[in-house]
């Protein structure tokens, strides 16, 4: 063979990768190489700096539906515990597999949520609570500080989660979020947590 002329590749063959090297006594890998590693993943099966596999998510399938409500405004939190409750049986979870924790104000949902999705590892939580404004503007302050906090724990965790939190500037706003003219808060939540928590378990595809 002359020198430096190149080796002819057969059809259909596939290039041989380039021989692996040290620097400093690393081994050097290719872009290939770290295709074919294996994703490691935490104790919940949770890829490291990835989602859920769908594996994972059906590892929570049977496990229950909890339902995280504060007592603060206890007329209206009671009727979306009711209405969400009502809309999973009504969806067929069987009540044995709906868990309701009950807190004292709507700050302490996202850390008691927290907590159920370590325990527990729930199919999905519903958090409910009702923040009506009064001579100050701390309930819109409490408001954006929940949502966040329950954002963070849903995501963090991936465990679907309902949001179900009324911010009202009056009571009668409220009550109409309640089961009044204007929907159920709770309904609503259950919907949603339903929704997401079975298209976790089912999986995504391209």
């Amino acid at each position: 063979m002359l020198k430096g002329r190149k080796r002819p590749v057969r059809q259909g063959a596939v290039n041989p990768a380039p021989p692996r090297q040290r620097r400093g006594g690393l081994k050097v890998i290719s872009l290939r190489d770290v295709s074919t590693l294996p994703l490691r993943a935490d104790a919940r099966g949770v890829p490291w700096g990835g989602v859920n596999r769908p594996r994972a998510a059906q590892a929570r399938d049977g496990q229950p539906f909890v339902v995280v409500a504060s007592r603060f405004n206890e007329p209206i939190t009671r009727k979306l515990v009711a209405g969400a409750v009502d809309t999973l049986l009504r969806h067929g979870v069987s009540r044995t597999n709906i868990k309701t924790v009950w807190v004292r104000g709507a700050f302490e949902l996202p850390v008691t949520a927290a907590a159920v999705g370590d325990s527990l590892r729930p199919q999905a939580i519903i958090a409910l609570g009702c923040l009506i404004k009064g001579q100050t503007p701390q309930y819109a302050a409490i408001g954006n500080a929940v949502a966040m906090g329950l954002m963070q724990v849903s995501v963090s965790k991936c465990i679907p989660l309902g949001f179900g939190v009324i911010v009202a500037e009056s009571f009668s706003q409220a009550r109409a979020r309640a089961g009044g003219s204007m929907g159920h808060r709770g309904q609503e939540a259950a919907l949603a947590a339903m929704d997401v928590a079975r298209q976790v378990r089912q999986g995504f595809s391209a």
